[in-house]
């Protein structure tokens, strides 16, 4: 099991809140629940994603007044 903490979004809607507990569970593993082998396309493109919205939404909430 990783110690490794997500970076995760700046909880705005239920939707943030939902991606940051995928973050948490993990994204791989989250995947494979549904299905999804973890050297998949959609698992890597889901990773990808999810790192590209949390960073995102840290980068706004700095620049927010």
């Amino acid at each position: 099991m990783s110690t490794h903490t997500p970076l995760l979004a700046i909880e705005r809607t239920p939707s943030d809140r939902f991606e940051n507990a995928i973050r948490v569970f993990g994204v791989v593993a989250a995947c494979e629940w549904f299905g999804h082998a973890p050297d998949s396309e959609f698992t890597q493109e889901t990773a990808r994603i999810l790192a590209e919205r949390a960073a995102a939404s840290q980068l706004i909430n700095r620049s927010a007044p």
